[in-house]
């Protein structure tokens, strides 16, 4: 029997569900006080404190051990972190007596690495062979004439049984060369446009003076001099490059002319394609 001082007077109550609907959850005491009428009941266990419905310690956050033993138990983890220390000591005791079927947390997957991306390979410029230093103010090199080839790429070849030498011919607007017109040969037959080098072979200073750096090319480069335009085709035809400005041709009519879209349209492009169109024309003819 349950003894309550609810009220103005003490009374009480056979059950713990009437004691907490009359006094919520806090019960005074257990007597053994007999009932009004002379009938007694066997004394009630009591409850301790902390094994109360409203103990403080129920609405405290969940311990680390109670997440290891709703692990150890079957339970789930995720369920648990969501409770207070409280509730997830009943889910313990439910999973414990068989009142809460096991309900693991599935494994997190690994995410499954992509394949390494291949990397294509890099393609080394073949090294430039070293520079001959001529040491001569004076050369076989027709000068006078070179002043009038435009800048842009060539081909070179004395003869069928000779070496084919791509050349380069430009006019610096600053730095060291400034002024003058530089000759370069290019070595690599790579397509693309950072897989060759240039190598300085013929210097004409503005003084008139001239560095050779390489000899042996002063005869191709009077070949070059001696008819620039079919030097700058031959280029054209064996690089498949613009022999303007060296990017690539793709198109037909790039290719025909040997003149890049840009190009093309310049006054030295158009000219170029006058000669090709009239030579042509002729031929036909003919």
């Amino acid at each position: 029997m349950l003894h309550c001082a609810r009220g103005n007077k003490n009374h009480y109550h056979l059950t713990l569900d009437e004691a907490y609907q009359c006094w919520g959850t806090t019960v005074l005491y257990v007597s053994d006080a007999p009932l009004p009428g002379g009938t007694s009941l066997p004394a009630a266990p009591k409850r301790d404190h902390w094994k109360r419905p409203d103990a403080p310690w129920r609405a405290k956050p969940v311990k680390d051990s109670q997440l290891d033993e709703v692990k150890r138990r079957g339970g789930s983890v995720t369920k648990a972190k969501t409770m207070n220390r409280g509730e997830c000591s009943d889910y313990i005791d439910g999973l414990i007596g068989g009142l809460i079927p096991p309900e693991p947390d599935e494994e997190p997957t690994k995410p499954v690495s992509a394949p390494p991306a291949l990397t294509p390979p890099v393609v080394t410029p073949p090294a430039a062979p070293k520079q001959e230093w001529a040491g001569k103010d004076t050369t076989k090199v027709l000068t006078p004439l070179l002043k009038l080839v435009p800048e842009g790429y060539y081909a070179s070849q004395l003869d069928d049984d000779s070496e084919l030498h791509f050349l380069r011919v430009s006019r610096p607007e600053s730095g060291q060369y400034k002024d003058c017109i530089k000759i370069q040969k290019m070595y690599g037959t790579a397509p693309g446009m950072s897989d060759y080098r240039l190598e300085n072979v013929f210097i004409l200073w503005p003084s008139g003076k001239v560095s050779v750096y390489k000899a042996s090319l002063e005869d191709p480069i009077n070949l070059l001099i001696a008819d620039y335009k079919a030097a700058g085709r031959l280029f054209a035809k064996k690089k498949k490059r613009c022999l303007r400005c060296n990017a690539s041709l793709t198109d037909s009519v790039s290719l025909k002319y040997g003149l890049g879209p840009e190009c093309i349209t310049t006054q030295y492009g158009q000219r170029i394609v006058a000669e090709i169109d009239d030579a042509e024309a002729l031929r036909l003819a003919s």
